[in-house]
């Protein structure tokens, strides 16, 4: 079974391949016994809506921080990036606990 790291970009195969970050933290990653992560989707190119996206390679990569979900393991075929730069998954989790902070 492939390590994951949190901030890691990798390719993902299955029925919706495509490009995803892992966000939850290296010691849930590496249970065992749980088949799941959690991830973000990763899009090419040059982050539009500050909001809902973080850049997370310079002009290249950004992630859809609106698009939590849990992603098996065993999708997970190429490690493309990372892990990316601290304080971008520190953006990651700002924007998303952004989107969930009720008033």
């Amino acid at each position: 079974m492939r390590k994951l790291r949190k901030g890691e970009i990798w390719s993902l195969g299955g029925a919706a391949p495509g490009l995803a970050i892992v966000i939850t933290a290296n010691m849930f990653n590496e249970l065992p016994d749980h088949p799941f992560v959690l991830a973000m989707d990763v899009q090419p190119g040059v982050v539009e809506d500050q909001l809902l996206a973080v850049q997370v390679v310079d002009g290249k990569y950004f992630a859809e921080v609106d698009s939590v979900g849990r992603v098996p393991k065993e999708l997970f075929r190429d490690l493309i990036s990372g892990p990316v730069d601290t304080q971008v998954v520190t953006d990651l989790q700002n924007r998303l606990f952004r989107i969930l902070a009720l008033n």
